[in-house]
């Protein structure tokens, strides 16, 4: 069992996917996180997701109090780009974060950046991906099936797998 938890309405900027509704909400404390997810039991996996998680600025502690809550299943589902960092995703990982589900939404550059409105993110994305999957996280793709990015599903899908990553998510 999983569920998705708003931990963030925030993104990095209005995108041509989801746009959250309103980004001027305050972040939610990690002890109502901690206190939201108390009914779910600890092998319940918690995708922390929202707009975009790695804007929450007390993440590592939020991870790490979750762990200590009994929650042994804890992901990111993130845009990557704040995960390009060894030494965040080594903190994270220390706090007890297990897996991430990172967004390349094609192989081609220029359609993937144009998708989400960030010039170099998809360069970004793939370093993510990669870092995270030598680390020892468990890895997940995020594709967002759309006109710019069909053309070049089974390219992106073998990309994906050369990069580390062992489940694959596909949206409308």
């Amino acid at each position: 069992a999983a569920i998705h938890v708003a931990i963030s309405s925030r993104t990095r900027q209005p995108d041509h996917l989801d746009w959250p509704a309103d980004p001027e909400l305050p972040f939610p404390s990690v002890e109502q996180i901690v206190e939201a997810v108390r009914p779910y039991p600890p092998r319940t996996l918690l995708w922390l997701g929202g707009g975009e998680p790695t804007l929450h600025p007390r993440l590592p502690l939020l991870i790490s109090s979750l762990a200590k809550a009994g929650h042994r299943h804890i992901g990111l589902d993130t845009d990557g780009l704040a995960l390009v960092s060894p030494a965040v995703l080594t903190t994270l990982k220390r706090a007890g974060l297990r897996c991430v589900r990172i967004a390349l939404h094609c192989s081609r550059p220029a359609a993937h950046d144009w998708l989400v409105g960030l010039p170099g993110s998809a360069r970004r994305a793939r370093k993510a991906i990669q870092r995270a999957a030598q680390l020892g996280l468990a890895v997940e793709g995020s594709v967002t099936v759309t006109r710019p990015t069909t053309d070049h599903l089974v390219e992106t899908v073998q990309l994906l797998g050369r990069l580390g990553v062992t489940s694959m998510r596909l949206r409308r």
